[in-house]
C-alpha cells in the first residue's frame, strides 16, 4: 500500500483487523520486508502497520538529512494520515528502535 506524507510516497503494509495497533519500524539500510514474519505473527492478535521509513525500501527519500526528531515527526504525520489515534505497541529494530523511543518520548 502507499500513502502520501508531506508530498512524498510512503510504502507500508497493514495486516490484521484488531482494534489494537502495533507499528513496526525497520533498521537503517533495511525495509519493512525485514520484519514481515514478525508482522504476520502479530497480526493474529493486533492490527500491524509496517512501514518503509523515508529513504528506504519503496518510500521516497527526504529532501534533506533527517535526525530522530524528523523521523518521529514523520511517524506522527503517518499515523494521523492513517487515522490511527493510539498505538498499542511500537516495534523497532536498530534505527527503527531509536525512532520508536523518540516517538514515545513525545507522548504519542
Amino acid at each position: 500500500m502507499q500513502v502520501i506524507i508531506a508530498g512524498k510516497i510512503v510504502a507500508y503494509d497493514s495486516l490484521g483487523t484488531a482494534k489494537r495497533y502495533v507499528l513496526m519500524l525497520h533498521g537503517w539500510g533495511s525495509n519493512r520486508q525485514s520484519m514481515s514474519a514478525l508482522a504476520k505473527a502479530l497480526s493474529a492478535d493486533y492490527h500491524v502497520v509496517s512501514v518503509d521509513v523515508p529513504g528506504f525500501g519503496e518510500s521516497e527519500r527526504p529532501e534533506s538529512i533527517w535526525g530522530l526528531s524528523e523521523y518521529a515527526d514523520w511517524v506522527t504525520k503517518l499515523l494521523e494520515k492513517l487515522e490511527i489515534k493510539k498505538l498499542y505497541g511500537l516495534v523497532g529494530h536498530s534505527n527503527g528502535g531509536a525512532i520508536a523511543i523518540k516517538l514515545a518520548s513525545t507522548g504519542y
